[in-house]
Parts: C-alpha cells; sequence; structure tokens
C-alpha cells in the first residue's frame, strides 16, 4: 500500500497537479510519517508549486523538509529553493535568513555560488 501510494502521488506531481498530489502526501505522511520516501515526496511537492509559480505554498513545503526532515539529502535544496521562492514573494528579510542558514550548514555547497551571485546582485 505504500509504493502504490507512493506511486500515485509521483503521477499527480508528474502531470503537474500539485494541489491534487499535496492532499495525497498529507495523507501518505501521516500514515507513513518515517518512511524513506517521505522526505522525497514532500520536496516534490515543494518543486510542482514552485513550477507553478505558487512560491508560498512551495515554502510551506520546502519547511516541512527542512524541519520534519533534517537529516534527508532533500535538506540542502530545500534551504535554497524556499529562500529563492521568498526573494520572488519579494520577502527580503525571510530570504536573506534561509540564505543565512544555507551557509552555515553547507559552506561549500551546491547552491553556494547562486546564494552569493543573489547577494551581490541585491547590493
Amino acid at each position: 500500500a505504500e509504493e502504490s501510494s507512493a506511486r500515485l502521488i509521483r503521477i499527480k506531481l508528474l502531470r503537474n497537479k500539485p494541489a491534487d498530489a499535496r492532499d495525497l502526501i498529507v495523507k501518505y505522511l501521516r500514515v507513513y510519517p518515517s518512511s524513506d520516501q517521505a522526505a522525497e515526496l514532500a520536496y516534490q511537492c515543494a518543486q510542482s508549486f514552485r513550477g507553478a509559480q505558487n512560491y508560498k505554498e512551495s515554502v510551506k513545503w520546502f519547511d516541512k523538509v527542512i524541519v520534519d526532515f533534517p537529516t534527508s539529502g532533500y535538506r540542502e535544496p530545500a534551504l535554497y529553493w524556499a529562500g529563492w521562492c521568498l526573494g520572488k514573494q519579494g520577502v527580503k528579510g525571510s530570504k536573506n535568513q534561509y540564505f543565512a542558514k544555507y551557509r552555515e550548514l553547507f559552506p561549500n555547497g551546491e547552491w553556494s555560488d547562486a546564494i552569493a551571485k543573489s547577494e551581490r546582485q541585491a547590493n
């Protein structure tokens, strides 16, 4: 049941139906909160909302990844993309907080250069 639920969520995400996927992910996380796939599905949901330019909802899901799955490999990109989405919303102070946390945790991370470039452009 767990695998078939995860598969259905992925199908919804692939079909660019993040709202439908969100509802399924919420149910999935209630039933399988410590599943190996939980962080991945939450991250994919956040990315789907980002792709749909629903940045507010995207940040909520990136936050879920950051808070609920702090040891997952999705925490690093979630920190970057949450900050990026906040920047798109014009919420510069919060964006800077995410980017500062990213630099603290991942000083040589994959998105370090993108953060530095963003900060140079802001000045």
